[in-house]
């Protein structure tokens, strides 16, 4: 109980009937009674037509997002506001939507309002848990719903755009590569972006899910992206290379986000569920056009055997930051905006000032910081590839 009430930050999933579905610490019995409590404090106030956004016990903040039939709270000691917290609650309700999409989910219930989604759910508190984790640590990709870019140069990112455009397949409707857990490129429609918030439940599956490790080099993944439709399933291919063997899957995934130093990962997502060796076909040819070229292997293997600790960073941010212009941010090593890591892993304390500030604090100070990037990009036919770099 005293480890349980010592932590920083809580937080828990349940339905509208009150049954638990999710609590990131304690187990069932020890969080019955909290949940009890919070969920007679919902229905009170749904009883007087409101909805309970959030409220102050001592030095904790409670804030509460209701969703249909589910609920979820945020208990923090941190110093963040309620919008941060809203957002956080939002990611993992777009975790569990990833997994059941919307329509199932609401028939779950209305077949039975005390539904145990725990079932459907099974596997997936690795994923929450990892978001949760995030969270609490301060770390800016999940503060932001953001994403760190690649360094690379503008002309070796040019050469991967146009291979991913030359040799996409027709039933293509986004793709990715990642290399070391970071965004390289990604090809979509020209009208349609990809959600930051899905490319953060994209990221969180691929380096967290145990299936994807358990895998190896090559899955085919069923998901639900929330952010571009929240009513059916896509599906994804993800094959992980070995720089010094291009044409040969990897066997064996490692066992957390940072991954290996040269690890690089081709995420093609189609809505044909049979399209399977559609993509893989586009991933061999991908892979063969740049086989015999000295760009493809060192263009994303020198950034990642010598880091330079002194690059600028970018980020595919969400809308969660308004008073920048659409899609971009970026964090350069000045003396107004400093991201800074330390070794391949980049555990990054974020500088606004002379004065470092604590993490939890970064997205409300981000509004005040002046920043500039360019975009590049490539368009061929109906799909453009375009990544953002400092």
């Amino acid at each position: 109980m005293l480890q349980f009430r010592a932590k920083l930050k809580h937080f828990m999933i349940l339905s509208s009937a009150g049954k638990p579905i999710y609590s990131r610490h304690g187990d069932d019995q020890l969080i019955t009674n909290y949940i009890g409590v919070i969920q007679t404090l919902i229905s009170f106030y749904q009883g007087a037509h409101d909805d309970l956004r959030g409220f102050t016990a001592g030095d904790v903040r409670f804030v509460v997002v209701s969703k249909g039939p589910l609920n979820l709270v945020a208990i923090s000691r941190l110093p963040e506001s309620d919008s941060q917290l809203r957002a956080q609650l939002d990611a993992l309700y777009m975790q569990i939507l990833s997994t059941l999409t919307l329509p199932i989910m609401e028939r779950m219930f209305a077949n039975r309002a005390s539904f145990d989604l725990r079932r459907p759910l099974q596997g997936t508190e690795t994923l929450l848990s990892a978001l949760s984790d995030g969270f609490t640590r301060g770390s800016p990709s999940t503060l932001l719903s953001a994403l760190e870019c690649l360094k690379l140069r503008k002309s070796h990112r040019h050469v991967i755009n146009s291979t991913l455009l030359k040799t996409r397949s027709e039933s293509l409707l986004y793709g990715l590569i990642v290399a070391s857990g970071k965004l390289v490129s990604v090809v979509r429609p020209k009208k349609h972006s990809l959600h930051p918030g899905d490319l953060q439940l994209i990221f969180n599956m691929l380096f967290e899910a145990g299936s994807v490790k358990a895998g190896g080099g090559e899955n085919w993944i069923p998901l639900c992206l929330p952010g571009f439709n929240n009513t059916g399933y896509l599906y994804m291919y993800v094959s992980f290379l070995d720089l010094e063997h291009p044409s040969e899957q990897i066997a064996e995934r490692p066992k957390s986000r940072e991954g290996d130093a040269d690890e690089v990962a081709i995420l093609l997502i189609s809505a044909n569920k049979e399209g399977f060796f559609e993509l893989r076909g586009m991933r061999d040819d991908l892979v063969d056009v740049r086989l015999n070229s000295i760009p493809f292997s060192r263009t994303l293997h020198l950034p990642l055997t010598f880091p330079d600790p002194s690059f600028c960073i970018s980020l595919i941010t969400c809308s969660s930051v308004p008073t920048l212009f659409s899609g971009s941010l970026s964090f350069q090593n000045v003396p107004t905006a400093d991201f800074r890591g330390s070794g391949p892993s980049l555990s990054p304390t974020l500088r606004l000032s002379s004065a470092e500030r604590p993490p939890h604090q970064l997205p409300v100070s981000l509004y005040a910081a002046h920043l500039s990037t360019p975009n590049h990009g490539s368009v061929s036919g109906n799909h453009s590839s375009t990544i953002i770099q400092a």
